[in-house]
Order: C-alpha cells, then sequence, then structure tokens
C-alpha cells in the first residue's frame, strides 16, 4: 500500500548562495548590460550609472593630486635654497611633511574613488561580486537610482543548488515522516 500527496512546489535559490545588490551611490543609469536569466560572472558590470556623488569624488582626488603636485614642487624648491644656505632645515623638513600630508590625501581620495566602484568621469558601475544567474533586475536605462532604496536592483543567484518550498495542507501533515521518498516533476 503506498499513500501518496500531490502538493505544489516552488523551487528557489538557496538563500546563501545569493547575493542582493544595492547602488551604493545615487545616479541616473546610463546603461544597463545584462538581462533577466542571464549568466554572469563575478566581477562584470551590470549597469552603468551617472553620478553627482562621484563627480564630488573625481573632483576631491583632482584635487589632491593638485595639492600633491605643489608640495612636490614646494619641497624641491626648499631643497634647492637649504643647499645654497638660503632656508632652514626646518623649513625642508616642513615641506617634506606637507609633502607627506598631500600624497596621505591623494592616496585617501584614490581609495574612495575605488571603494564606491567609480572612475573620473562621474561613472559608477554597479558589478557582481559572484557567479550566477541574474534571478531579478529591478532597473533599466534612465532610471533614477538610490542608495537608501530598500529594493535590490539586481538580484544574481548561483543555482547550482536549489530549494524546494513545498505547501503541504494541514490536513495532510499527519502523513508526512521524516524519511519519505519525494518525486518532484
Amino acid at each position: 500500500v503506498k499513500d501518496e500527496i500531490l502538493v505544489s512546489v516552488k523551487i528557489v535559490p538557496d538563500e546563501d548562495s545569493q547575493i542582493r545588490i544595492y547602488p551604493m551611490v545615487s545616479g541616473i543609469v546610463r546603461k544597463v548590460n545584462v538581462h533577466s536569466g542571464l549568466y554572469v560572472k563575478a566581477g562584470q558590470t551590470l549597469a552603468e550609472l551617472v553620478s553627482s556623488e562621484m563627480a564630488g569624488f573625481s573632483n576631491e582626488l583632482a584635487s589632491a593630486e593638485a595639492s600633491l603636485a605643489n608640495a612636490r614642487r614646494d619641497l624641491s624648491l626648499k631643497q634647492d635654497l637649504f643647499s645654497s644656505g638660503l632656508a632652514s632645515e626646518k623649513d625642508v623638513e616642513e615641506a617634506k611633511s606637507e609633502y607627506k600630508r598631500a600624497s596621505s590625501e591623494v592616496h585617501k581620495a584614490e581609495q574612495v574613488l575605488q571603494i564606491n566602484g567609480g572612475d573620473r568621469e562621474a561613472g559608477y558601475r554597479i558589478t557582481t561580486p559572484i557567479n550566477g544567474f541574474v534571478i531579478e533586475k529591478r532597473v533599466t536605462e534612465h532610471s533614477h537610482l538610490r542608495p537608501d532604496n530598500s529594493d535590490p536592483v539586481f538580484v544574481i543567484a548561483d543555482i547550482s543548488n536549489v530549494w524546494a518550498m513545498v505547501n503541504i495542507f494541514e490536513s495532510d501533515i499527519s502523513y508526512i515522516h521524516q524519511g519519505d521518498s519525494v518525486h518532484l516533476t
């Protein structure tokens, strides 16, 4: 004697093998490179934005680079004056300190730009950190994105392992036991 229960099932990706992607900055979508159902590789650009925030980060980098160039010139000048006896060692040390500070500011600005995935043209790239399929895409070209949006713009999932979410009626629960065989179609 064999009892069978027919139930409805929803196949879903394993929660531990998917990632929800949110933009880190606000901006307007310039280009969407992928569509739902497409397989993507880690590091691949999903969409490109133009962003005033990224323009600000880029501007900070340019300003820091200009300060570094000025500090470099000033240090060189102070060293030349010191070797001629027209500047003190204190002046050279202050110029070295200013050069180190300016160099640190350039490094910081480069890191901020890199962390936010941007470039010098106020661009921002949304990339995927994992290989998988695009299972949700909630963005189109010319969309305006904000980082405080509660919905992800992309959901990427590795679907090599999936879950079967079974809906069992309350009246059928007594027929279900651990170790029962299951056949899915």
